[in-house]
């Protein structure tokens, strides 16, 4: 195919092409690059002693977080995970000063505007 372009001309598209080309690379890498989600977590109470949040898609863990409350729980725990754009499942562990444990699991997307609230009341 390039036989039919003059050597001239091959010279002066071949700047065109190499940054259309990494232009195409450079939004694919940046669609898939994670980003930071900023998620509120709404407690129930004050009575919670311990918060574990684990993200997963699939059978695939991308981490999460742990947080211990000895003196009483805030209304909301601000978390920002770095997560890549898609679907993910929320399994949510709430341990009260009591010593019971609550099991719940919510749904996010990333990316989303804004802050993401999960309000951490609901089934058992």
């Amino acid at each position: 195919m390039l036989r039919y372009f003059p050597a001239e001309r091959r010279r002066r598209l071949a700047p065109i092409f190499l940054v259309a080309g990494l232009y195409v690379v450079g939004k694919l890498a940046y669609d898939e690059a994670p980003r930071d989600q900023e998620v509120r977590y709404v407690l129930p109470d004050t009575t919670v002693h311990t918060l574990r949040v684990t993200y997963s898609s699939g059978d695939d863990l991308y981490g999460g977080l742990e947080r211990r409350f000895p003196e009483g729980s805030p209304t909301e725990l601000v978390h920002t995970p770095s997560l890549s754009p898609g679907h993910y499942d929320v399994a949510i562990e709430l341990t009260g000063h009591d010593g019971q444990v609550r099991h719940l699991t919510r749904s996010l997307d990333v990316p989303t505007e804004g802050a993401l609230r999960i309000r951490l009341t609901g089934e058992q």
